[in-house]
């Protein structure tokens, strides 16, 4: 889906739907984010394209399936919960 239109969204919790085990890419498409929670879901990996959420502040991927995180996804933010 296209959530490019999403120009004002600062706050997305997506915690308990089940995504994996790949994260939504088009998660990385709302530039206006900055508070992402996907916790408890079961995603493996973050990925690169992460990066491009330049206004994220604080990211929640705790209770997920992830096998390591990449620094570059998580470099800048405030907060950020893995466990």
């Amino acid at each position: 889906p296209d959530l490019t239109h999403l120009s004002h969204l600062a706050t997305l919790d997506l915690s308990g739907n089940a995504f994996g085990p790949d994260f939504p890419r088009e998660l990385c498409t709302i530039r206006s984010l900055q508070v992402l929670r996907i916790s408890r879901n079961k995603i493996r990996s973050l990925p690169e394209s992460l990066t491009s959420l330049r206004a994220l502040v604080e990211l929640d991927v705790s209770d997920n399936r992830l096998r390591d995180v990449n620094s570059s996804c998580v470099t800048g933010l405030t907060s950020v919960v893995c466990a």
